[in-house]
């Protein structure tokens, strides 16, 4: 049975959990400015995109980068299946654009999403939010983690494999966009081609995407780059409009339910968010962004138990280091089931990713208390 003392040690920390909510920094571009500080050097890729029985699959597919959930397409494959692509050189396949943005845990923008990467004096590139896959309509792919890479190491991340994906398709490409009109795609093009590159044109992106979903109206992937845009001009509102606009066009598609989520979250609308969050890992169980975003909301609505489930997929999928304040959660999450050694270790990763933050004071004294009580070592 608690004692009163054990009681006031594991008191909610929703408070915490305000905070990392209220408390993202303003928008950063750190790989930009890693490139720019070594300028002409630059990371290469190359691999190979292969079916199971090693032969290069039907059509041309596209690579793209994925840092923490936000995608940028980088190039294609020839007719073999080779790819090769080169980040921060040719505007048009930069992992520099301002679209690139890993979740909370470096800097972060308004919407919790931070840059990819810092480029040492050595020529190293910490990648470690990043990941590879392929995308090829019908198929789902595997992805290749990228870490540390060096300018000067091989290119080569190895194969890429796509499998024939379900009935319902791969949601994180949907249909609508090989169903638009060619002027809506033309469209829908030219709005992207201005989100591209060090200096996005914001206002043209819109102006070009806006134009594609006026021809179009069922255009989802048009409606969620459009909210995009619509959150790089601190539109909020009109972002929320776009991102809902492109689940009503396809409910299977996957990437407007994780930024949509993440605008009810802040706005306090907990139980939308969870909704949504909840939605978008029923389409894609990989998508960390979203395991992150269920945890806070499920937490704050005090459903405990579902936090915690949330949070361990954060960490299983090692989503810990753009998502540090997960651990806040899981530590909380065991302290409620009076489990303190693994709260404490959660609490303790936390501070070590995170020192400075504020939360990470707030989470010493709670661990200094616990010893004084004798909870823990």
């Amino acid at each position: 049975m608690r004692t009163a003392s054990t009681a006031h040690a594991v008191v909610s920390i929703s408070a915490l959990l305000l905070a990392i909510v209220s408390a993202y920094g303003a928008p950063q571009d750190e790989l930009r400015r890693a490139m720019e500080a070594r300028a002409g050097d630059r990371i290469s890729l190359s691999g190979h995109v292969v079916l199971a029985d090693g032969t290069p699959p039907p059509g041309t597919a596209q690579i793209e980068t994925i840092c923490g959930g936000q995608r940028h397409m980088q190039g294609q494959t020839k007719s073999d299946g080779a790819f090769q692509i080169t980040l921060g050189n040719d505007p048009t396949v930069s992992i520099s654009s301002a679209r690139d943005a890993a979740p909370v845990g470096v800097d972060s923008d308004g919407f919790g999403r931070a840059g990819a990467g810092n480029m040492d004096s050595l020529g190293h590139v910490d990648l470690t939010s990043c990941e590879v896959r392929a995308v090829l309509p019908g198929y789902t792919s595997s992805v290749v983690q990228l870490g540390r890479r060096s300018v000067f190491e091989s290119p080569e991340i190895g194969d890429i494999l796509v499998t024939p994906y379900g009935k319902d398709g791969d949601p994180t490409v949907s249909p609508t966009t090989l169903q638009a009109p060619k002027e809506a795609q033309n469209a829908y093009e030219k709005g992207l081609k201005e989100t591209r590159g060090d200096k996005p044109k914001w206002d043209k992106a819109a102006k070009g995407l806006a134009k594609a979903v006026e021809l179009y109206p069922q255009f989802a992937e048009a409606w969620y780059e459009l909210g995009e845009v619509r959150l790089r001009q601190q539109d909020v509102e009109k972002a929320r409009q776009a991102f809902q606009h492109a689940i009503e066009a396809d409910p299977n598609f996957q990437k407007p339910y994780a930024p949509l989520s993440l605008i009810e979250l802040k706005q306090g609308s907990k139980e939308e968010a969870a909704r949504l969050a909840d939605k978008a890992v029923s389409l894609n169980p990989n998508l960390t962004e979203a395991h992150f975003y269920a945890a806070m909301a499920h937490f704050m609505l005090g459903h405990i138990d579902r936090a915690g489930e949330a949070g361990l997929m954060v960490k299983k999928q090692g989503g810990e280091r753009n998502y540090p304040r997960a651990l806040v959660i899981l530590g909380d999450y065991f302290a409620q089931k009076e489990d303190f050694p693994a709260s404490a270790q959660h609490y303790q990763q936390y501070v070590e990713l995170e020192p400075d933050s504020p939360m990470a004071e707030q989470v010493r004294a709670r661990l200094a208390e616990w010893k004084s009580l004798g909870m823990i070592k």
